[in-house]
């Protein structure tokens, strides 16, 4: 199958329980665009004079010139098919370097049943490949930027881990999927996760990138229409009924 560098957007069809639309900010957007056009081959809209547009499966991604005098660093996560882990990263690790721990450039994470990879954009953002076995997603078709189903996390750093799980259970209503609640949570479900860890701590793989709140909207498929804010953070998460 051809790889898709479209600049247009293709509707998927969209259920319960995952991320519709993911915000962020970004102090090039051209050179983003670049990225995720030419090095992912997903669709895109604008970035030369407005939001840069990015079809990531199911989810749109929207980047947004950045606050000045800031360069925002994020870290977030597609979902690829469960069982096209080894090609995708073999894809992936051809058009951009894989990050690395020590000699490591792939993560097994036994308690979720998930292998990673990971990577960075154009605007420094850590990005993962992660396939979670336990989904049916799996796949027939080579894996190209076709094989993006969705975002399926998101880091929200805070200043208390179990303060920020708090207030996503009790604003969204979003439930601990995993973790301590105390030095990481992971917030919602394997096809929409925040990624709660302490401001500071340094991302994986190679920990060189500390966490920092920066602004972002989040809109997920849920059980009512409403919107929050999360106080003393620049997160906001919209819920839409599906």
């Amino acid at each position: 199958m051809g790889q898709n560098t479209g600049d247009q957007l293709s509707p998927g069809v969209i259920n319960k329980m995952h991320i519709i639309e993911l915000r962020l900010q970004a102090r090039d957007l051209k050179a983003q665009r670049q990225f995720y056009r030419d090095v992912l081959t997903l669709p895109v809209q604008g970035g030369t004079d407005g939001p840069l547009i990015v079809g990531a499966g199911r989810t749109r991604l929207i980047f947004e010139a950045a606050e000045a005098g800031t360069a925002p660093v994020y870290h977030f996560a597609f979902n690829i098919p469960e069982n096209r882990f080894v090609e995708a990263r073999r894809w992936i690790a051809a058009r951009t370097p894989l990050l690395r721990r020590g000699k490591e450039d792939e993560f097994h994470f036994i308690p979720w049943n998930a292998h990673a990879c990971y990577f960075t954009d154009a605007a420094g953002n850590i990005l993962e490949f992660i396939a979670r076995h336990n989904l049916p997603n799996a796949s027939s078709e080579p894996f190209d930027g076709r094989g993006i189903l969705e975002v399926s996390e998101i880091g929200l750093p805070g200043t208390t881990v179990g303060e920020m799980v708090a207030m996503l259970e009790a604003g969204p209503g979003l439930a601990l999927w995993s973790g301590d609640r105390e030095s990481f949570a992971a917030v919602g479900d394997a096809c929409g996760l925040c990624i709660i860890v302490p401001t500071g701590h340094r991302w994986l793989p190679d920990k060189r990138i500390p966490a920092a709140p920066h602004p972002v909207a989040l809109t997920i498929a849920g059980d009512r229409d409403a919107a929050y804010a999360i106080p003393g953070y620049p997160y906001r998460i919209n819920m839409v009924q599906m």
